[in-house]
């Protein structure tokens, strides 16, 4: 069971950049 809370926290991680990648190139984008 902790591999796979581990496993889901890494995964939220991941997401939460790619969310923040992606918030940014709209910003710019819209800039």
């Amino acid at each position: 069971p902790v591999e796979r809370i581990y496993r889901d926290v890494r995964v939220c991680q991941i997401y939460e950049g790619t969310s923040d990648v992606q918030k940014i190139i709209i910003q710019r984008a819209l800039a």
